[in-house]
């Protein structure tokens, strides 16, 4: 007997839930799904941005040598002098 109440119960409140969440919240539902989906297009999308310009620095070093610190304070330093010839 206390397992026929049990499985009641449980279909009871799984009923309740049914129509006093889902249905009256299915459109939030809906507007969170699709805001998730989004999301996870943008970072797809930010991801294939990111491979192309590691792809596209690749290349660079590759035709001109690796980058470094060390070069990138020289390019500032190039430009700041070139500011001032201004």
């Amino acid at each position: 007997m206390f397992l026929v109440s049990l499985f009641i119960l449980f279909f009871a409140v799984g009923f309740a839930f049914d129509r006093l969440i889902f249905r009256e919240n299915s459109e939030n539902f809906k507007r969170i799904a699709t805001l998730f989906r989004l999301h996870r297009t943008s970072n797809e999308l930010r991801d294939t941005r990111i491979s192309s310009l590691e792809k596209r620095l690749d290349e660079l070093e590759e035709k001109f040598g690796k980058i470094t610190t060390s070069h990138h304070s020289r390019i500032e330093r190039m430009e700041n002098t070139s500011n001032l010839g201004e």
